[in-house]
């Protein structure tokens, strides 16, 4: 098909496999939904399980966008507020810090920053939240703030 549609991409999702004919519909949903997520799962893949969506097949069930969205502002408003106020790209290093696995010297690469710069954002990013970016809970917590918004904003 994409030598039919030269600069197209096209992806297939796959839901779980059902042996009773009510589970049709589950599957489907499922299929619809690794399509939904296949920008966030940041791969080229042309085939996308449910069973590969591993934290966002959590976030399909979540019945409310509103709750998601409560739980981003805890973290990710403040650091926007500061960024327009100041043109800080706290965000921007946050995520990428992140993308990055919570290493420092390829964050640093990634982002063209001096290491210490880099530092001083991450410094300042705790005391905006009031958290220490060591504490593995409390990165999982802003690492899964950050995955749900990327969620909202692709699905």
């Amino acid at each position: 098909m994409e030598q039919q549609y030269p600069g197209t991409k096209f992806c297939v999702g796959k839901g779980n496999v059902r042996s009773r004919l009510f589970g049709i519909r589950e599957s489907y949903i499922q299929a619809k939904r690794s399509l939904l997520s296949w920008k966030l799962l940041g791969d080229n893949r042309r085939l996308i399980s449910y069973s590969d969506l591993g934290f966002y097949q959590l976030l399909f069930e979540i019945p409310t966008a509103s709750v998601m969205r409560e739980y981003t502002a805890r973290f990710l408003d403040p650091i926007r507020e500061y960024d327009k106020a100041h043109d800080a790209h706290l965000y921007e290093t946050l995520c990428m810090w992140l993308d990055c696995r919570c290493n420092k010297v390829q964050t640093a690469n990634a982002l063209f920053l001096h290491r210490n710069t880099l530092l001083m954002r991450l410094e300042k990013l705790e005391k905006l939240l009031g958290v220490s970016l060591d504490d593995a809970d409390i990165t999982f917590q802003i690492q899964a703030a950050v995955k749900i918004e990327r969620f909202l904003s692709e699905t």
